[in-house]
């Protein structure tokens, strides 16, 4: 595939190379294979239940880590303004 100059810096603000962006490209046109299930998972086969003792401090880094990845990624982001209107309905 073909990367314009600004697609490479965009790929670069993701920490992304070239190489890792035509893999995963390539990925997306070939498809996945499916997975034969053998069951349902359930809780111990599968699923692993947290005790309630854990979840709150499970709970503080997953909020943390949500924060932090916000925060770095919307350095990046930047939105233009919309055109407003000034027409009067009558």
């Amino acid at each position: 595939m073909s990367f314009t100059p600004a697609d490479i810096a965009q790929l670069a603000d993701h920490g992304l190379d070239r190489a890792e962006a035509e893999r995963q490209l390539g990925q997306l046109r070939g498809g996945q294979a499916w997975t034969r299930l053998v069951r349902p998972c359930t809780p111990d086969d599968g699923i692993r239940n947290l005790p309630a003792a854990g979840q709150e401090a499970l709970l503080a880094r997953f909020a943390a880590a949500a924060s932090a990845e916000t925060r770095r990624t919307s350095s990046r982001c930047v939105s233009k303004p919309q055109p407003t209107t000034s027409s009067k309905q009558n």
